[in-house]
């Protein structure tokens, strides 16, 4: 925790992630030829949209104060390991987009997780905990969605 960012840098920060996210997951449906597994990674990127558009939201309503406020953090250098893969596209499985699905909704969990512990003040930390809660609603939500794609 060497750097300081504001709330607003570290919110666009992660909706650019999710919007990276989403696209990593489309090329990858795109390199694939199982059916399933398109449709897995292409419901994979709809949530991933969703998420950014969720934190665009927060932006618009969160107040300026809580958006301007310095919290000691920077996990940026982190984000990159969410998009090594140790599987073919065109060949890979659901178990294998799951894992990565998994991998990439825990860094998020993780991450605001800790920022909700590393803000000091209470309406940052609040929001910080709103989001983590929202993103495991979400996490349910998807693993539900996942689920009906397996008995297609």
């Amino acid at each position: 925790m060497s750097n300081f960012s504001d709330v607003r840098e570290m919110l666009m920060h992660n909706k650019g992630l999710h919007l990276r996210t989403a696209q990593f997951y489309r090329g990858l449906a795109d390199q694939n030829s199982d059916t399933r597994t398109t449709m897995l990674l292409n419901t994979l990127c709809k949530h991933e949209v969703g998420l950014a558009e969720e934190l665009k939201r927060y932006m618009e309503q969160a107040p300026d104060k809580v958006l301007n406020t310095y919290i000691q953090y920077d996990r940026r250098k982190d984000s990159d390991s969410l998009f090594d893969i140790h599987f073919d596209p065109a060949s890979c499985e659901q178990s294998d987009v799951e894992k990565l699905a998994s991998k990439v909704d825990d860094y998020f969990c993780e991450l605001y997780e800790e920022l909700a512990q590393a803000a000091d003040v209470q309406p940052v930390s609040e929001m910080f905990d709103n989001l983590y809660e929202h993103l495991v609603e979400e996490k349910k939500r998807l693993s539900k969605d996942l689920s009906s794609l397996s008995d297609i």
